[in-house]
């Protein structure tokens, strides 16, 4: 006998609502009402989930498509999925090779569609599904589907991927414009060169490693992003919550914008960085100040560590009410500034309220 989802709800609701509600109270009436409405919510959507689960258990087709394309003549690549994961890899052969492979129930997978198609010097890969919105929720039960390109060794004039959902993978790219979109999920990016990288993804994990270029871009709206061996002329950063580590990156100009969480920076080189930090809390340990520095906020714990003796340095705090604390081995304290050596380098903090270290290496920083 074949149930179908209509009359599987409608018995799940049954069982849960077959109990009496004893006689309470009109108060007590209504909240125990409302908790048999949850239950009935919460209840059918797990009833369901395991219905769907074992629904597409079965009946499994294999999935398995190459298309090898020249690329003699293609200068752009745009890449789209809203249901499978993207990996893009470097390849030494001519030809660019674009795989699908997994497996999906026989009556999904005829809403499934893959096509790979020139137009004019773009060449467009893209793996939708019909129904990838209304099964968005319990994606966890599909039977995961991998779309692998192999991308000819060429300066790329634009790289575009985008991924509604699951994991992107992308790395040893070359290009003038690379750009990394994803609604959910993990990103990793690594190995890359170009102008510009642009990557932004609306809630999950950005990690980068190994890029360089003239300038790079990182936006999210939740979750965590890790770079590494970043080196760039114009990095920009902007995250509404979440942690940010940096670790060994080299920009001559530096922007972050964080609504809330954490900032993490170790190794930074540069002339110029600016962090607006509304409340959380920042850690930065470098070799040396930078020629210019601003941090600004509303609250917040900030946290500045040199690794060597600072020589030139004028450490310029505002704030409304906190604590400062300014340990430099060489540092003469005044009201609001601390001046090292001529002071041409420039710290300033501005903070509604919060805590403010800043140390050289003669305590290591504790």
């Amino acid at each position: 006998m074949t149930l179908s989802v209509k009359n599987f709800l409608f018995y799940a609701i049954y069982f849960i609502m077959k109990y009496d509600i004893p006689k309470f109270s009109k108060n007590k009436f209504k909240g125990a009402l409302m908790q048999k409405f949850l239950l009935i919510i919460v209840g059918s959507l797990f009833l369901f989930s395991i219905f769907y689960f074992v629904a597409n258990s079965v009946n499994q087709e294999e999935i398995h498509d190459i298309q090898k394309i020249s690329t003699e003549d293609i200068q752009n690549l745009h890449v789209y999925s809203d249901i499978a994961d993207i990996e893009v890899v470097p390849t030494s052969d001519l030809k660019l090779r674009a795989k699908l492979e997994g497996k999906m129930n026989s009556s999904l997978a005829k809403k499934l569609a893959y096509t790979v198609e020139k137009q004019g010097d773009t060449l467009k890969v893209e793996v939708t599904h019909k129904e990838a919105l209304r099964y968005a929720f319990f994606n966890i039960l599909h039977s995961k589907l991998k779309l692998t390109i192999a991308v000819p060794e060429k300066e790329w004039k634009e790289l575009y991927v985008e991924n509604t959902a699951n994991q992107m993978i992308v790395e040893g790219i070359y290009g003038n414009h690379l750009q990394f979109k994803q609604t959910s999920g993990n990103m990793k990016v690594q190995d890359l060169q170009a102008q510009n990288v642009e990557v932004s993804t609306t809630s999950g994990v950005i990690q980068a490693q190994n890029i360089i270029s003239d300038q790079q871009s990182i936006r999210l709206t939740s979750g965590d992003v890790s770079l590494k061996q970043i080196e760039t002329d114009d990095l920009r950063m902007k995250a509404t919550s979440g942690t940010q580590r940096l670790v060994d990156v080299q920009a001559k100009k530096m922007t972050a914008e964080l609504t809330s969480g954490d900032i993490q920076v170790k190794q930074l080189l540069g002339e110029e960085a600016t962090l607006k930090l509304t409340s959380g809390t920042a850690d930065f340990t470098m070799a040396t100040p930078l020629q210019k520095m601003l941090i600004n906020g509303t609250s917040g714990d900030v946290r500045i560590h040199y690794t060597e003796l600072v020589r030139d340095l004028r450490y310029t705090h505002e704030e409304t009410s906190g604590d400062v604390v300014v340990d430099l081995t060489n540092g003469e304290n005044s009201k609001g500034a601390s001046i090292v050596g001529a002071g041409q380098k420039q710290l300033t903090t501005k903070f509604t309220s919060g805590t403010f270290y800043v140390s050289d290496t003669k305590d290591g920083g504790k």
